[in-house]
């Protein structure tokens, strides 16, 4: 255990970054308190927020490498941190529902109202396959959207043909990301998956 310098507060060392020259191998503020500072100056220094832009645009891929490997190597870790702060911070666990309810609502918004029966019970069919693969092999399985339902580009649709499993260490990996591998082809060849995704619904829909 280590007194912040900041807080005041006793932590784990866990909760300092290392610092070769600070006591017992850690800085003297704990990761909150330096993180507070941090976001205090990018706020007010206008020559600091561009230097940390100007250097996040230049590494912006190969700290995204790290985070990924990062993230496989303590997943557990993570989920643990986020199971407590859901628990201890009344905050955290009112953004975390908030989120869970915007993305339930983006996935009914997300279906069209003419998908017919048949097509419900593809995707129901989609989730159980998920789970039979879990009970079979051992590993969590996931159902993912191959167009992202909340994309930062673009955004699919909640229908069995945008839908795909996957083990969960790649779903995670991909996250809400989507390879617009198509825009690298000839147009003639390739439309945007979206685009083909929107003209077969009015052969699906009888209500068109």
């Amino acid at each position: 255990m280590k007194v912040c310098s900041s807080c005041e507060e006793q932590k784990p060392l866990e909760d300092f970054h290392k610092d070769s020259k600070g006591k017992e191998g850690r800085r003297a503020s704990c990761k909150e308190c330096d993180l507070y500072k941090k976001k205090q100056k990018y706020s007010l220094d206008t020559d600091y927020k561009e230097k940390v832009r100007k250097y996040q645009r230049d590494r912006s891929e190969h700290y995204r490498d790290l985070n990924k490997v990062w993230y496989k190597e303590n997943r557990e870790y993570v989920r643990e941190k986020v199971r407590h702060r859901y628990h201890t911070i009344a905050e955290t666990r009112a953004s975390i529902k908030a989120n869970s309810a915007q993305y339930r609502r983006s996935k009914v918004s997300a279906q069209p109202p003419c998908l017919g029966e048949a097509d419900k019970q593809r995707i129901k069919d989609i989730y159980l396959l998920a789970e039979d693969l879990q009970l079979v092999s051992g590993q969590k399985y996931q159902v993912d959207h191959i167009i992202p339902l909340r994309g930062k580009k673009v955004c699919g649709l909640h229908v069995p043909w945008n839908l795909q499993v996957l083990p969960e260490d790649i779903n995670l990996s991909k996250g809400n990301s989507y390879e617009d591998s198509w825009q690298s082809a000839p147009r003639r060849n390739k439309l945007p998956p979206l685009r083909l995704s929107l003209f077969r619904l009015p052969v699906r829909c009888s209500t068109w």
